[in-house]
């Protein structure tokens, strides 16, 4: 009978364990002492699935292969303002990623739909 409830209750701390969903700032995204802070974007909302960061400062690039039209959420764990946009080569409407900023999900009109995006200047 102790055994069945030991199994019991090892099951349930389990099962509550992954039902906890990530939260921001989760050690993803994080400053480096040499570096300095990064923005990372992610395939999902609430920061689940990153896919890219990059460094403050950094310029334009744009997002290719099967990472194209895939952001959700992102976060700017840095003091640089940067921006996302929905076409390549910084063109199409600009969305501004704000130093020390995080977005859990960007919304059904701008979801999947970066394609390029910096870490030097906002819009």
């Amino acid at each position: 009978m102790k055994l069945g409830i030991v199994i019991w209750g090892a099951v349930a701390a389990i099962g509550f364990g992954l039902a906890i969903p990530a939260a921001a700032g989760s050690g993803n995204c994080t400053r480096s002492s040499t570096n300095g802070g990064r923005a990372c974007v992610y395939v999902n909302s609430d920061y689940v699935g990153m896919f890219a960061y990059k460094w403050q400062g950094s310029g334009l690039s744009n997002v290719t292969g099967s990472n194209n039209d895939v952001m959700s959420s992102w976060e700017n764990e840095s003091s640089r303002n940067g921006a996302w946009y929905k076409d390549a080569d910084g063109r199409g409407e600009c969305n501004n990623m704000l130093a020390w900023k995080s977005t859990s999900y960007v919304g059904w009109v701008d979801n999947d739909d970066m394609s390029s995006w910096r870490m030097n200047n906002s819009c």
